[in-house]
């Protein structure tokens, strides 16, 4: 039991009296390779050895029998004692930004055993402070330099998602019921915070930065996710409702805004989160959402608003850019017109994913609408679907739709059309221009006659 310490510029052998000592030895010794930033470069030995040797320590004190110490709690039986979970939270903090997959799935692992084997109280510790690292990470990445924010963020975010899924237990479900503001509170927090690194990161082609942000809100989104699909086990009440439009309502801001050609694509994955939530919102937990149906229905129209824009955008032939850029550069040197074909097909490659992704969003958007038209659950929704058809029809009076653009979101806009009145469709169309009369008409002629059920197969 020993390690090397450096002295002087020298490598010192120190004898460790016990493991303990050690634990504490190489947790230095890892703290002092992040302050300095060779936490990335170093050799992968020390963490991997440090890693196992905390799996032992906490696995090695269940006995073989997982329901035993489960019972007692995290590390009762072993050397460390009731110091086990703070320091295997001190060293996966210490761990946050190594890129070894490997050392990844060791730290998941540890972290899992730790969330299996903790008793009641254990949990609620486990919950409180993985809240409070979430927090300390956010705040890192509102520095100038956020790279050890994002990488620590990342891996809270990864605590919190299994501390989630293990929190329906009959034990537990009070511990996690009495965090939900809290969790959720954090999460929009996180949200706003790497949303505009996200597109700044874009803007700068800052490729890691981007991925992680991405990576980051993603989860953020999954843990939501998990909490409103689990209907039996999580009982969530209005207000935790309003925190979930608070996690998503950080997503409608870039759609308002005008981006760059660089912060579109970014724009448009942004959307693509925010219809999945908004799905799953309404599929999951709309009794409870009709409460704060005002406000949902803005990020509906907000969304309808953008995916309209994209295509009125994208309705032109997606080598027009392309082909201006390089008409205007023939003039140039023979030695750039390699450059400017390069751009041509650059160009040529962006239109195309933005183009998949604003079908992405227009599917998941249709989604939304079926989910809204169900007459089973009409009467909770029924006095703002009028308005989500009128402004449908509003935006796409001047705009051809292709097969494939039809079959993403015409679906759900006839779901709206099938629970609406004979009142509700003259309100409707009164309140249409002449445009958007005519889409309307050629919308129920369709769904009278390709949509409708009328009995006969």
């Amino acid at each position: 039991k020993s390690h090397r310490k450096e002295k002087n510029g020298k490598g010192v052998l120190v004898q460790v009296p016990n493991v303990g000592a050690l634990l504490a030895a190489c947790l230095e010794q890892l703290k002092a390779a992040k302050r300095t930033g060779g936490l990335r470069s170093r050799s992968p030995v020390l963490q991997t050895l440090a890693i196992d040797l905390m799996l032992e320590v906490v696995i090695g004190s269940s006995g073989g029998s997982k329901g035993a110490s489960r019972a007692k709690g995290v590390g009762k039986d072993s050397t460390l004692g009731d110091a086990t979970i703070p320091c295997v939270m001190a060293f996966l903090e210490a761990l946050s930004g190594t890129t070894d997959k490997t050392l990844e799935t060791s730290k998941s692992a540890l972290f899992e055993v730790l969330v299996f084997q903790a008793t009641t109280r254990e949990f609620s510790s486990l919950l409180q402070a993985s809240l409070n690292c979430l927090n300390q990470s956010v705040a890192l990445v509102k520095k100038e330099d956020g790279r050890q924010g994002i990488d620590l963020c990342r891996m809270t975010m990864r605590w919190l998602h299994a501390l989630v899924k293990k929190g329906t237990l009959p034990n537990r479900t009070a511990v996690l019921h009495s965090h939900l503001s809290p969790v959720l509170h954090n999460l929009a927090h996180a949200v706003s915070t790497f949303v505009p690194v996200w597109i700044n990161a874009t803007n700068r082609r800052d490729t890691k930065i981007c991925k992680d942000s991405e990576s980051a809100i993603s989860m953020a989104l999954e843990i939501l996710n998990l909490l409103l699909t689990n209907e039996k086990g999580i009982k969530l009440k209005g207000s935790h409702i309003c925190l979930s439009l608070h996690v998503v309502t950080p997503l409608v801001t870039p759609l308002t805004l005008l981006q760059g050609r660089r912060a579109r694509l970014a724009a448009s994955k942004i959307c693509l989160l925010l219809c999945r939530s908004l799905s799953v919102l309404v599929k999951h937990r709309l009794p409870l959402l009709a409460r704060k149906i005002p406000a949902f229905v803005k990020h509906i129209f907000t969304v309808m608003k953008y995916i309209i824009e994209v295509w009125k955008r994208l309705s032109s032939s997606p080598g027009d850019a392309a082909r201006q850029t390089l008409q205007k550069g023939l003039t140039m040197a023979h030695k750039r017109r390699h450059l400017l074909l390069k751009i041509r097909n650059t160009r040529r490659q962006e239109w195309q994913l933005e183009y998949a992704l604003s079908l992405d969003c227009a599917n998941a958007l249709g989604r939304v609408f079926e989910a809204l038209g169900k007459r089973e659950t009409l009467r909770l929704v029924n006095k703002y679907v009028p308005y989500v058809i009128h402004a449908y029809c509003k935006g796409a009076q001047a705009l051809p739709l292709n097969s494939k653009q039809r079959r993403s979101i015409l679906p759900g806009v006839y779901a709206l059309i099938g629970v609406c009145s004979e009142i509700e469709m003259k309100h409707i169309f009164a309140n249409l221009d002449e445009s958007g009369k005519a889409v309307f008409r050629g919308l129920v002629k369709e769904y009278k006659r390709d949509y409708r059920f009328t009995g006969y197969v």
